[in-house]
Parts: C-alpha cells; sequence; structure tokens
C-alpha cells in the first residue's frame, strides 16, 4: 500500500499539530511545556510554552513554528527569517533567542501489512516572550468602550513601529 504526498502531508500536519496541544513536552537543549497557542499568522503559529532548564529552572517564551513545513519554500522563508531576525538588537524588535528543532517520525503503512517511517523535522524560533496586551487588542478594548486614543499617544506608538521597520529595512552585516 503506497502513500501519495497529500497524505503524508497530511500525517506531517498532524503530527506537527500535536506539537503545539498544551501539556506536551519537547525536548532539546532545554525542555519546552506548552501552555497554549497564542496567534496564526501567514508564516506560522506561535505558542506560548514554558522553557526548563538545567536545575529546573524556568521562564516562560514564545515559540514559533513554521506552517507547512512540506513546502520547501515555506520552510525556507521561516529559516531565513529566523537566521536573520536572530542577528537583530532593536529595542522596537521582538528578540529571537535561538533555532530549534524536534524529530518526528510519522508511521507509514506498508503494501506487505508491515509498518514503515518517514522521519522529518519539525523548526520551531525560541523567542522573547512580553506579558501583556498587543495593538489589536488595545484598539479593541478602546473602541467597545467608544473611546478614541490621544493623537500623542498614537503618534508615539507609530513612531516606536517605524523604529523598529527603519532598522530592519537598514540592516547591514559584515557580510
Amino acid at each position: 500500500m503506497s502513500i501519495s504526498s497529500e497524505e503524508l502531508r497530511a500525517l506531517i500536519s498532524e503530527r506537527e499539530a500535536a506539537l503545539r496541544e498544551p501539556g506536551t513536552l519537547l525536548f532539546s537543549s532545554s525542555r519546552y511545556e506548552i501552555v497554549r497557542v497564542l496567534g496564526e499568522g501567514g508564516m506560522g503559529i506561535t505558542c506560548l510554552v514554558n522553557e526548563i532548564s538545567a536545575a529546573n529552572m524556568q521562564r516562560q517564551v514564545v515559540l514559533k513554528f513554521v506552517k507547512d513545513s512540506l513546502n520547501p519554500s515555506r520552510l525556507d522563508s521561516f529559516l531565513n527569517e529566523v537566521q536573520l531576525s536572530i542577528l537583530f538588537n532593536h529595542p522596537n524588535l521582538l528578540p529571537i533567542f535561538r533555532l530549534e528543532s524536534e524529530p518526528l517520525r510519522v508511521e507509514l503503512p506498508k503494501k506487505s501489512g508491515g509498518k514503515r517511517y518517514y522521519d522529518h523535522t519539525a523548526y520551531f524560533a525560541v523567542m522573547q516572550y512580553i506579558d501583556g496586551w498587543n495593538l489589536r487588542q488595545v484598539v479593541n478594548r478602546l473602541r467597545s468602550l467608544n473611546i478614541c486614543l490621544h493623537p500623542d499617544i498614537t503618534m508615539f506608538i507609530i513612531a516606536r513601529i517605524a523604529r523598529g521597520l527603519h532598522y530592519v529595512h537598514e540592516y547591514r552585516d559584515e557580510n
């Protein structure tokens, strides 16, 4: 019994989704216990996790997983984004600490009735967690209260975002 690439993609997606379930433990240089999914965007899915390192030291961090990692262009884009972001050092940009990976083994049916396996690597970025409201939550809350944000505060927020974007667009290293 053979398996199509779409069936393999579905199996891998299912296993990767299981990595993001609350209570899941991931092992690499640290252990990561998934607390909850924070959000999902075009490139990836972010999860709040407890990072447990040597001597049971704990802190909360964010893991960003690539979506559809079997798509080579998506995986390359994700890895390039992380590689570049790790180099950034700016107060208006969220720090990415490192890139980690988790091996996945998917069981596939065999024609002869036995089992065979497909090994896959799921990549994720480890990022700083900042507890608090994001800009969307602030705007939605003010809107629900029918309150307009003061123009000076609005300009302050926009200026900080622009500073971070300017840094990214102007970034150059020795190479």
